[in-house]
């Protein structure tokens, strides 16, 4: 597998640490080169690990990007 995936999630104040999906790129590519979709979506409830993601700001609002692997769980 080629490339990376990543989304961009605004953090929670709670102790829990959960996030909303707010942007996903097009995903990695496979060693045909064809897009392999991701398994989050904009709008999208995930848990997220204690640490990591990279913390970015964007248009006034605080938001961390996280690749998709990190992601430890999507709510339902």
């Amino acid at each position: 597998m080629t490339g990376v995936q990543t989304c961009a999630l605004p953090i929670s104040q709670h102790k829990t640490l959960e996030g909303t999906v707010v942007a996903v790129g097009p995903g990695a590519r496979n060693e045909a080169g064809a897009h392999i979709p991701m398994a989050v979506a904009v709008g999208d409830k995930v848990l997220l690990p204690e640490f990591g993601g990279a913390k970015i700001e964007m248009e006034g609002e605080e938001l961390h990007l996280f690749r998709e692997h990190d992601i430890v769980a999507k709510m339902l």
